[in-house]
């Protein structure tokens, strides 16, 4: 992948695994929003960006712009004003281990950042300067489906774990998170297994 040239309002496809290609939106560098739009030929005709197909909206690191393959898409129409949500999740710092599925030929052992969950925050993308958000509840609890299932971590896209997360976004046709399925200990789908491998560093691309 060669450099990225940012742009607000640029329509651009992100190779995730498989072969699928996930359509996304630049927005205020570095946050993008993301399409419930996929395609295994990166052939974007007669779609039609809106609202309702958003799955979510996150911050890219520059590891994940160059080490993604990402093509523009003059021919995608973008979506004027998307719809991004001001409620976000940001993880606790504290880390923990991790044992998913053990005594199984799917176990693993792995050190993860955000144990107990996380804190709702208030937070404009668009604000200008550093901005760091507004506590609204420090504590999320583990049961608060609404919050968890519609607000998004704030941390940073990163490669290849965002590109995989993106694939299962494809394979279940909705927006999930391994991360926030782990960190607030809901049961979890061994569909996420090669995404919790890219967390514990046992995942090599062929």
């Amino acid at each position: 992948m060669g450099k990225v040239i940012w742009k607000e309002s640029k329509v651009i496809s992100i190779e995730t695994m498989e072969g699928i290609y996930a359509l996304a939106q630049m927005l205020k560098s570095p946050y993008m929003v993301f399409y419930n739009h996929f395609s295994d030929s990166d052939d974007w005709a007669g779609v039609e960006l809106s609202n309702e197909s958003i799955l979510f909206c996150k911050a890219s690191t520059r590891q994940f712009l160059k080490n993604s393959v990402i093509n523009a898409h003059k021919e995608v129409v973008p979506l004027g004003n998307p719809n991004i949500p001001n409620l976000w999740i940001r993880r606790n710092p504290s880390s923990y281990k991790v044992k998913l599925w053990g005594g199984t030929d799917d176990e693993l052992e792995f050190i993860m950042i955000g144990e107990g969950g996380g804190a709702l925050i208030e937070m404009d993308i668009y604000e200008p300067g550093l901005n760091m958000g507004k506590v609204i509840n420090p504590v999320i609890s583990l049961d608060d489906r609404d919050h968890i299932d519609n607000c998004e971590l704030t941390d940073q896209a990163i490669y290849p774990s965002f590109n995989e997360r993106l694939f299962l976004c494809c394979k279940f046709g909705k927006n999930v998170s391994p991360d926030k399925d782990l960190i607030f200990q809901r049961p979890l789908s061994t569909e996420f297994k090669r995404y919790y491998e890219m967390l514990a560093g046992r995942w090599a691309r062929d």
